[in-house]
């Protein structure tokens, strides 16, 4: 009875061999969806990083005009032109 112990050995290593098949498959699948997140998340990065540099030039912009207004035309509401568009 011995190649009855023998057929079962085979089928338990056919079965082993093509559960290990999937496992790399998987395992390739998972790396390339980790490479294509990596990717992702790199430029979301660098889209955050842009949309960051020009929230700071439109402070830099609003903070050197509210620098050249004078508080006393912000209080009365006057301007500094001399244009009358009554």
């Amino acid at each position: 009875m011995f190649w009855k112990k023998d057929e079962r050995l085979r089928q338990e290593l056919d079965e082993t061999k093509a559960r290990l098949q999937n496992l790399e498959k998987e395992h390739h699948s998972l790396l390339l969806t980790i490479q294509n997140l990596q990717s992702a998340i790199l430029a979301m990065s660098r889209s955050q990083d842009a949309v960051a540099g020009d929230v700071r030039a439109i402070q830099d912009m609003v903070s050197h005009f509210l620098q050249e207004l004078d508080p006393s035309q912000l209080m009365f509401g006057y301007t500094s032109s001399s244009r009358d568009d009554n």
